[in-house]
């Protein structure tokens, strides 16, 4: 029954979120695909996972609150300009900024390599990748020059996508963004540097359609981060299969894919037993961690941690799906305002590219997009680092935006308007 329902919203997902909006890579799209595959795959039991039962009354309910939370954010957008006007975008502006950017970055990464060096030693992460992993850390205040390399690249890609030059410079920002994210001993920032990438070329270029050269791009993107994942998991001794291979059912050839499909469907069964806890609220202590975590620099507030409370299901996780803050915080309340929240934001920030596709439109709208596709595993939305691209993103726009564009009554041509909006 579960199987046959999800397969119906994720194809009728896909084909709604085509034909309303003419585009697959909507939030509510990403969102039905992502979490309808988790479903999905959930149910081959694989894994002999503790049972599951008012964990899926949370992923159904959040899921409703999201998608009418993300349709009223786009619906606010409509109707959307046809034809699909064309992202307005000066690639000397952009060619400009980047020095400042690159030297930036590479002065946070160079501090971060320095800190590494004083705390772990460097040559621990060839030597003892697991010690390196135990005692990673970051910076505090400089450590957010290190994070402005994932701007970087996004900057980049957007340099490359628009002026179709393959300059050195976006070249060594897009190398010095993926070493540093190789540093952090966490795959997430890699991913979240790709993926969001991924949607600013997704939305760049008219939306994800089904066309042979972009499935193939995202075919082998996916295959590529997919074998990073066990490369990168055997290199930090980070696998389950070796470690609890009494509850796994994988067929020997397909053994290799045991972790890959645990770290993609365990946070149902996470989720289910971090709601069986006797957890007392925290009233948004999580839900707005940033805030929290700044606060706990100047007050007695006790900061968030960035790992949540280890649940043996019958293997350890310790990520529950981005309802996680949101249930710590409220309960089952915040499992109904929270993604309802979340999906508005993201609608909101998906039409705003639609009608007036600029920097800060296609840079907020594939930040959102990531935040969706990662929602199956941990909450981006509520995340620091998210809010701190946003507020990079909103510094930078005045530097990057140009005159919109605006086609003229019955015309097809687009023309600058005397005042460029924001």
């Amino acid at each position: 029954m579960i199987v046959t329902l999800t397969l119906l919203l994720l194809i009728g997902g896909c084909l709604l979120s085509r034909l309303l909006f003419r585009d697959f890579a909507t939030p509510p799209g990403i969102y039905i695909f992502v979490w309808s595959v988790t479903v999905l795959l959930l149910q081959l039991n694989l894994v002999d996972y503790h049972a599951v039962h008012s964990a899926w009354w949370a992923v159904l309910l959040s899921g409703v609150c999201f998608l009418a939370g993300s349709v009223a954010g786009i619906c606010w957008g409509l109707p959307f300009p046809k034809p699909r006007p064309e992202p307005n975008l000066d690639s000397e502006k952009l060619r400009r900024i980047m020095p400042l950017l690159f030297i930036l970055g590479l002065i946070g990464f160079g501090l971060q390599l320095a800190h590494l060096q004083r705390t772990v030693g460097l040559a621990t992460f060839i030597i003892d990748p697991p010690l390196a992993r135990k005692l990673h850390s970051h910076l505090f205040a400089w450590g957010y020059l290190n994070l402005l390399n994932m701007v970087n690249y996004v900057i980049a890609v957007l340099y490359l996508i628009t002026a179709r030059k393959r300059r050195l410079l976006p070249l060594l920002m897009t190398a010095t963004a993926i070493a540093s994210a190789l540093m952090t001993t966490d795959r997430t920032r890699l991913y979240f540097m790709i993926f969001w990438g991924f949607f600013l070329w997704i939305y760049t270029t008219g939306g994800f359609r089904m066309s042979l050269r972009k499935n193939l791009r995202s075919a082998v993107l996916a295959l590529t981060l997919l074998v990073f994942f066990m490369l990168f998991a055997s290199h930090f001794q980070r696998q389950y299969g070796p470690k609890y291979p009494q509850y796994l059912s994988f067929p020997p050839e397909t053994a290799y894919l045991a972790d890959p499909y645990i770290y993609l469907t365990g946070n149902i069964p996470a989720l289910q037993a971090l709601l069986d806890d006797d957890i007392e609220h925290t009233d948004g202590r999580f839900s707005f961690a940033p805030l929290t975590n700044l606060l706990s620099r100047f007050l007695p507030v006790e900061p968030v941690p960035l790992q949540g409370k280890l649940y043996f299901v019958p293997v350890e996780l310790n990520t529950y799906s981005y309802l996680q803050q949101f249930y710590v915080d409220w309960g089952w309340p915040g499992m109904v305002a929270g993604p309802f929240f979340c999906g508005l934001l993201a609608g909101l920030c998906y039409a705003y590219m639609r009608r007036r596709p600029g920097f800060l439109s296609l840079y907020l709208a594939s930040l959102a997009a990531w935040c969706c596709l990662i929602s199956v595993f941990v909450n981006f939305f509520t995340q620091e680092a998210t809010w701190f691209f946003v507020a990079v993103g909103l510094l930078l726009h005045p530097l990057l935006q140009v005159p919109r564009m605006e086609p003229q009554p019955g015309e097809g041509c687009i023309v600058p308007t005397q005042q460029a909006n924001t």
